[in-house]
């Protein structure tokens, strides 16, 4: 009976699947694997520091690009470069690990990162702070299309352990077909954990999705009469939750959903 051989590949396709759907620079991917592979990895803390360090050093190297192209004045190239440091932030990001203060000096760099890259995006992306029965807040970012509006939007859930910045994709997909995206960092995820002490329970899930809708009632810029919910993983339990427990979400789109109860 022959032993089974794991590759590094293997190992860690869930998260190279989470960095494709964020649009990762694959020859990124590609480098930062056969790097890993090109010296022994004896034991899984080595093969931790070792990925942690070689996107640390790929995000630097794209933040560096970043800082030339503001020099010259090309903010679309400040963008792009922005962004590819922000995706090697999320790939520090997706690695599970104990020391809970590493984990989130990690998630503060990604989200400035990603915050920067925002900046220089050519459309409006907010951040915003949710007011939650229950006497709580939840960090948020609220994409909004080109125009005046006010425009139909959909909440855009993160499934548990994930963070608004990873919506990016599903988030601009809304956008470019005129829908605003409001995007929260759920209890228990991203800034409202590690910024607002909010961990997750049931209650506050459900106290959560009735403070998004309230905040949609009372923005400007959003129709609150065409307010509709997504996700994916956990995140699209929530969105059928949403729908379920208040009439003001129309509509609803769940990817790959995981129900809860």
């Amino acid at each position: 009976m022959s032993n089974p051989t794991w590759s590094l590949r293997s190992l860690l396709s869930p998260v190279v699947a989470r960095l494709l759907i964020l649009c990762i620079n694959p020859m990124d991917l590609e480098g930062v694997f056969s790097r890993l592979e090109g010296k022994p990895i004896l034991n899984a803390k080595m093969l931790e520091n070792r990925w942690l360090a070689e996107w640390a050093t790929l995000s630097d190297t794209w933040k560096v690009r970043a800082r030339e192209a503001l020099a010259a004045g090309h903010a679309r190239t400040a963008h792009t470069c922005l962004f590819h440091a922000s995706t090697c932030g999320l790939a520090r990001f997706l690695i599970n690990t104990s020391d809970l203060e590493s984990k989130k000096a990690v998630y503060l760099d990604y989200a400035a990162t990603y915050r920067e890259a925002m900046d220089h995006a050519g459309s409006s992306v907010e951040d915003i702070e949710v007011d939650c029965p229950g006497n709580f807040r939840l960090a948020a970012l609220l994409h909004l299309p080109a125009g005046a509006g006010p425009h139909p939007v959909a909440v855009v859930f993160a499934g548990l352990g994930s963070c608004k910045e990873e919506m990016h994709t599903i988030a601009r997909a809304l956008v470019d077909r005129g829908i605003a995206a409001l995007v929260p960092d759920m209890p228990g995820c991203g800034a409202s954990l590690f910024n607002h002490r909010v961990p997750c329970s049931m209650e506050r899930v459900e106290q959560a999705i009735t403070g998004l809708a309230n905040a949609v009632q009372v923005h400007p810029a959003l129709d609150a009469s065409k307010l509709g919910a997504t996700g994916l993983c956990m995140g699209g339990g929530y969105a059928f939750r949403a729908t379920a427990l208040d009439t003001r979400y129309r509509y609803g789109a769940t990817l790959f959903p995981l129900f809860i109860s």
